[in-house]
């Protein structure tokens, strides 16, 4: 049985009133994850969790802020919940008065529009049994067999322009049972589980504390800004894994840790100050644990992949005898012609101006900063690599066509502004993608090609790696534990100088 909440004010409806780290990169021994370098100071860490803070006031509660289907949007424009064991819906208003109404299994709670909100400021459901689950009917998830994604603790809905956000609030704990199975295989096993759970955990702290969805009610998000939540189902490996570290967390001087992670390292890591803005600077300072490390046996040795040749050599190179060497990922290349290239920077400059337009600047051709902002550079005519971090990743490119030139900086806007999305990239077994809406990574060298009369025509990207490439390799750490490493040792080797603390919730 369906009702509209609308409907149930009907029948219950009551009163209510209104450092950046220099030199080349260090190559660690394979029989040992030691440290090679001295660590750096922790200046540019900001909004540390201490310690103290983590021991004193550990959270037990952490609010989600829920995407629309398949992580389109924040804005949900219809909201749909059942029960197998039935649900509470509670009404409140703007002084705090409340209504309730009691669903019974299988019946469904529907919000089509925000007329359906009445007089109430906000909506909270919750299970009507211990240990129950909110089924939310037609999010778009990766659940098996098309199943509606379900939720543990409570969701509160509020009215926003043009729909409504959703938050779950539940355990913290009980939180990283869904972000296990959504960003670490199942098939890789418990030791890698846990290696995500403290991972995770010690992110959803330092989300926790930065605070960077309090406009929403929230502390993080489901999606891939935060860490993914919720995407497939938890299952009996993460809750052991969970239950398995419950309480650890990555500190670092007294600090739990920026616990970054990613999908596949092509041989590096990255800095971190070399990938995204550190207290309005880029590039700006890097912690000490999340410092750019070689990801291969001593048997190969690179040179300083800051320079050109260097980069160019490794990257092209498939035989580098990395630790992902087997993952699809290690290695891929995929060829663009200007036209493509020109028809994705021209649609996105000026959505990533508005977002962060002092790492996208107009200059003139010879790349001396202008003012105002572009929205086209015409056919594009050259791509220039202007620098890159100690792991190689190409940190500020310039971008020149027949009407201007922009200066790129940061590996989220050079990999959104040159997107693959009508090209297809050829993975490192063979297998061939379509459709990406991101470079891979910022991991690559290119080979351009150009007419008789020096016109560019096309690009092929060699890249390696996918993601961000800051913190611990997923990827990698499986193919670690491959080797008979534990979890621990795992997690010292991608964040070096942190440890693991432990403390009692």
């Amino acid at each position: 049985m369906r009702f509209t909440f609308a409907l149930a004010l009907l029948i219950i409806l009551t009163s209510c009133g209104n450092g950046r780290a220099g030199g080349p990169l260090p190559v660690i021994g394979y029989g040992s994850f030691d440290e090679v370098n001295e660590p750096l100071p922790t200046e540019g860490v900001e909004n540390g969790v201490t310690r103290e803070a983590v021991t004193e006031a550990a959270p037990a509660m952490i609010r989600v802020l829920i995407n629309a289907s398949h992580f389109t949007g924040r804005i949900h424009e219809r909201v749909s919940i059942t029960a197998e064991g039935g649900f509470i819906v509670r009404g409140i208003c703007v002084l705090g008065e409340s209504t309730v109404y009691i669903y019974e299994a299988g019946e469904e709670f529907v919000l089509s529009g925000t007329d359906d909100m009445g007089v109430y400021q906000q909506i909270i459901i919750e299970p009507a049994v211990a240990d129950g689950r909110l089924e939310m009917i037609g999010l778009g998830r990766n659940w098996p067999n098309g199943m509606n994604p379900r939720y543990r603790g409570r969701i509160e809905v509020s009215a926003a322009s043009g729909g409504f956000t959703v938050i779950n609030e539940l355990l913290l704990e009980e939180y990283l049972y869904g972000v296990i199975p959504s960003e670490m295989p199942a098939s890789y096993g418990l030791e890698a589980a846990k290696v995500q759970a403290i991972t995770a955990r010690s992110f959803a702290y330092r989300q926790m504390n930065e605070n960077r969805f309090r406009a929403y009610g929230a502390d993080i998000d489901d999606s891939v800004i935060s860490q993914v939540y919720n995407n497939l189902p938890e299952n009996a490996l993460s809750v052991e894994a969970v239950q398995a570290t419950r309480g650890m967390v990555l500190m670092y001087d007294g600090e739990v840790i920026v616990a970054n992670y990613f999908s596949t390292s092509g041989g590096t890591t990255a800095n971190a100050g070399e990938v995204w803005p550190a207290g309005g600077e880029f590039p700006g300072e890097t912690p000490p644990y999340l410092r750019a490390r070689a990801q291969f046996e001593p048997i190969y040795i690179v040179g300083d992949l800051r320079t050109e040749e260097n980069a160019a050599a490794f990257f092209r190179d498939l035989e580098v005898p990395g630790f992902e060497r087997d993952f699809p990922f290690f290695r891929w290349r995929v060829r663009m012609t200007a036209a493509e290239l020109s028809a994705s920077i021209n649609g996105k400059l000026g959505e990533r101006q508005q977002a962060n337009g002092g790492l996208i600047k107009r200059v003139d051709f010879g790349g001396v900063a202008l003012d105002g902002p572009v929205r086209s550079i015409g056919q594009l005519r050259d791509i220039e690599v202007v620098r890159r971090g100690q792991g190689g990743n190409i940190i500020e490119l310039i971008l020149v066509g027949t009407a201007s030139a922009v200066r790129v900086q940061t590996e989220f806007n050079i990999r959104s502004l040159l997107a693959p999305s009508n090209s297809q990239i050829t993975l490192h077994n063979g297998n061939t993608l379509n459709g990406w809406a991101m470079m891979p990574s910022a991991f690559f060298t290119m080979e351009i090609e150009r007419d008789g009369a020096g016109n560019l025509t096309a690009v092929t990207f060699y890249g390696g790696g996918h993601g961000h490439g800051v913190g611990m390799s997923q990827n990698g750490a499986k193919a670690l534990l491959d080797l008979g490493y534990g979890y621990r040792e795992v997690l010292m080797h991608f964040y070096p100088g942190a440890e693991i603390f432990e403390f009692g919730i």
